[in-house]
Formats: C-alpha cells, sequence, structure tokens
C-alpha cells in the first residue's frame, strides 16, 4: 500500500479519475465534486455541517423564502446551485475559495452556503443558521465497484484496509489489559 498526501478536495478527483484506489477526505468535499464515489467507511472525525446562514437581521427564516436572484456566496457552488434543482429556488451563485462569511458584510452576497463546525465563526461575522444542508465527516471514499466488490468479499485489499481503519476507531476508548495469573487463579 502506498500513501499520497493531497488537497482534500483533490482527493475525490484522484479517486474517481482512478489514479487512487481510495481516499480520505470530507463527505462536504466528496458531493461538491459531483463524482461518482460511496462511502467505504465513515472515520467519524471532522464533523460539520453545511449550512445556509443570513445577516441576523435579515427576515429569513425559511430557506423557500430565498427570493430569486438572491446572491449566495460559498466555496461550495456546486451544492449551491443544486438548490435550483432540487427545492426549485433561483440564485445567483458566486464561487469562493474561502472566508465566504464575511460576503454579506461587503455586499458580494446576501447569503452564505458554507460549512461551521461550532457556528462560531458564523456568529462572530454576525450571520445565523437558517438550514442545514448536509453533515460532514471524514469518510474513506471509493468507487462504487470497489465498494461493491468489498461487500461482496471479492475485495479483499480494500476490506483488509476497512479492517484495519475500523479495529483503530473501535479501540478508542477502551484499554488492552494483560496478566500474568497462574492457572489455578484463574476462577
Amino acid at each position: 500500500m502506498e500513501a499520497l498526501f493531497l488537497r482534500a478536495q483533490d482527493i475525490p478527483e484522484f479517486v474517481a479519475d482512478g489514479a487512487a484506489d481510495a481516499g480520505v477526505t470530507g463527505w462536504d468535499l466528496t458531493l461538491e465534486s459531483g463524482r461518482t464515489l460511496e462511502t467505504a467507511l465513515d472515520l467519524g472525525f471532522g464533523a460539520c455541517k453545511l449550512v445556509v446562514a443570513v445577516k441576523e437581521e435579515l427576515p429569513l427564516t425559511v430557506l423557500a423564502d430565498l427570493a430569486p436572484g438572491t446572491r449566495v456566496a460559498t466555496p461550495f457552488p456546486r451544492i449551491a446551485r443544486q438548490l435550483r434543482g432540487a427545492r426549485g429556488l433561483q440564485p445567483e451563485v458566486i464561487a469562493l475559495s474561502g472566508a465566504a462569511e464575511v460576503a454579506p458584510h461587503l455586499g458580494v452576497a446576501d447569503v452564505v452556503v458554507d460549512i461551521t463546525s461550532t457556528g462560531s465563526t458564523l456568529r462572530t461575522n454576525g450571520l445565523r443558521v437558517v438550514e442545514t444542508l448536509l453533515e460532514s465527516t471524514a469518510r474513506l471514499i471509493a468507487p462504487p465497484e470497489t465498494v461493491a466488490a468489498m461487500r461482496a468479499g471479492r475485495g479483499k485489499p480494500m476490506a483488509d484496509l476497512v479492517l484495519a481503519l475500523d479495529s483503530v476507531l473501535r479501540a478508542r476508548g477502551k484499554r488492552y489489559v494483560m496478566a500474568n495469573v497462574p492457572r489455578a487463579a484463574l476462577d
């Protein structure tokens, strides 16, 4: 096995293109890539939410109230554009590489779609969450055929990797105790 260290947002591309058999990245980034990949194992760390947030003083309380043409700043333009089809909304999506939370204060956008883990950065910037679009964690991702083969007992290398990672996750918070006890004292 060979490990490559890449930018988290590039991992879905490398895995989908076959340059890597599997990868570890956030589920939010996997969905944003638009590539057909599946979760082989949820690693349970890096938990965050992709949310829609607005300025505190705006009366918007539900996403359905988003007016057509509302400017939405986001590092997740693919997911934000999906609001059009899935929700019938008509936002104007402004793709940013980061710091979306300052966009409303600079007059660049009215709304942001961004990740948050505690919400403190949003609150610091005078924003409040209107809706959570998805919850994300770090995951071992792979092409669907690789995950299917593993689950069917045909993908041994992938199954071995999942077993190794899963055993570490299951061992968290547990202790291994070893003692030298004579057989006569075992009871």
